[in-house]
């Protein structure tokens, strides 16, 4: 609950200290020359990397206010005297809307709500029981903010809150075979996912006029 609350009070403190950086966009000397028409933004989540989580995402703007979310997680991790087990195989999608006047704006910057989904399986152990997966799934609604920090990367940080379900079996090493201890079903309302994400804009360039 601890690391809930640090994360919460992080992504609070950025985005009410976005408005004052969105207020000041970027200025170029030919503002039709400068950064071209943005048309996919490829991400790693820096968070998941530090809980050791290999991940990417990749969105597509449609039009000026919308674009379309994927990504991807799997960790795999094991150790062969079956005492460690960190292995997740996620994927979700995400519809997002940006907020504000987009009339001269940069694609996929500022700031923008979404809904989501994705689900996965897993199979997670430390040195004793683990559980095991058969599947989970997450839906809810997120709010972020990408603030562009040169002409092809940027920094995303959002934020989701839903609904999490997932059925698992419960297990305890024995022998070199696992027994199946239980079994049951949990369910959670509330922060899902969150994301410091590094972002790559691709963008084409624009014919000079």
């Amino acid at each position: 609950m601890g690391k809930c609350t640090t994360i919460f009070s992080i992504f609070v403190l950025l985005c009410l200290l976005s408005p004052n950086i969105d207020a000041q966009p970027i200025e170029y000397k030919n503002q039709k020359e400068n950064t071209g028409k943005t048309i996919l933004a490829v991400k790693n989540n820096l968070l998941y990397d530090i809980a050791l989580a290999p991940n990417i995402e990749i969105e597509v703007p449609i039009g000026r206010q919308w674009s379309l979310n994927a990504e991807y997680k799997c960790p795999w991790w094991s150790d062969s005297n079956k005492e460690i087990c960190y292995q997740l195989l996620s994927g979700g999608i995400e519809s997002r809307f940006w907020l504000g006047n987009r009339t001269g704006r940069r694609q996929l910057t500022g700031h923008f709500i979404g809904l989501y989904a994705e689900g996965g399986i897993y199979d997670f152990q430390y040195k004793g029981d683990g559980y095991q997966g058969k599947y989970y799934g997450a839906a809810g609604f997120s709010y972020g903010y990408s603030l562009p920090v040169s002409r092809h990367l940027a920094f995303e940080f959002s934020l989701g809150i839903g609904y999490l379900t997932t059925k698992y079996r419960k297990y305890t090493p024995y022998e070199e075979s696992l027994v199946w201890t239980s079994s049951g079903q949990y369910n959670f309302i509330g922060p899902t996912k969150a994301k410091i994400s590094l972002v790559w804009l691709i963008t084409k360039r624009r014919e000079r006029i």
